[in-house]
């Protein structure tokens, strides 16, 4: 998390500036095998092919270890200053743009950063639809998110209060 080989080439203010304004779905667009995580069929699956509530949980990469205080009320804007392993390979400051619209629209804030990202969630997505979007934006984000198929993993977001994103190189 704070190692030299994570941090951004931009600024914070820069990175929360451009944040605040990008069209995350045309930022999403860009990664490598985005469409797949929304078109593939045995990708998507059905939905039924089941998921485990107790594995979405953070607290199984271990205790924390340091706590960060950062100059920013805004939950999100954590990603502007610490640049995650836990999403390998993925642009910080696209995570740091996802961060901002998860928590506009559910509340989402993050609780970890490091191995795997946890956040909190007071407003789980309020349909199938909605979940399988944020499903396919946490999968093209962090690709071991799911350990499942998509839209058993939209299902799990609807009653999910917490959300723990996982990739690794």
């Amino acid at each position: 998390m704070l190692e030299p080989d994570f941090h951004h080439d931009r600024s914070p203010s820069d990175l929360i500036a451009w944040a605040r304004t990008a069209d995350v779905d045309a930022e999403l667009a860009r990664l490598p095998g985005f469409s797949i995580w929304g078109r593939d069929p045995e990708t998507l699956g059905t939905g039924d092919e089941g998921y485990d509530l107790d594995g979405y949980d953070v607290s199984h990469f271990g205790e924390p270890e340091l706590l960060v205080i950062l100059p920013r009320p805004e939950p999100w804007t954590a990603f502007a200053y610490l640049n995650p392993y836990g999403v390998w390979g993925t642009p910080g400051d696209l995570l740091l743009a996802a961060a901002r619209r998860w928590h506009e629209r559910y509340g989402a804030a993050p609780t970890t950063i490091g191995l795997a990202i946890g956040f909190t969630v007071p407003r789980p997505p309020a349909g199938l639809a909605d979940a399988e979007r944020l499903a396919v934006e946490h999968v093209a984000i962090a690709g071991l998110t799911a350990g499942t198929t998509t839209r058993a993993y939209a299902r799990a977001l609807l009653e999910l209060d917490r959300w723990c994103l996982y990739e690794r190189p």
